[in-house]
């Protein structure tokens, strides 16, 4: 997937080091989340480990769409996946 220098640079944060995305609309968030997912398992780390918040049920529905992850994904290979109003 292509990214600019930007996207890149919040899709390869360190590992061990909190990160936040926050942008406006239309930016590539969805795309920079996904790819950020997607780097952090490739990078070793557990998927039960990796929670992906969004703002909207569209954009986690997205997400999980984009990450392959259904009712068939084995839940130790599934990443935490949901708006910030269904988690909290």
């Amino acid at each position: 997937m292509k990214l600019n220098e930007e996207q890149t640079l919040a899709v390869c944060h360190p590992v061990g080091s909190p990160a936040v995305l926050i942008a406006g609309a239309g930016s590539g968030k969805t795309r920079v989340l996904t790819e950020r997912v997607r780097w952090l398992i490739e990078q070793g780390t557990p998927p039960r480990r990796i929670v992906a918040l969004t703002f909207t049920n569209k954009a986690a529905g997205e997400l999980k769409d984009r990450l392959g992850i259904g009712f068939g994904t084995p839940p130790d290979k599934e990443p935490r996946i949901s708006t910030i109003h269904s988690l909290a």
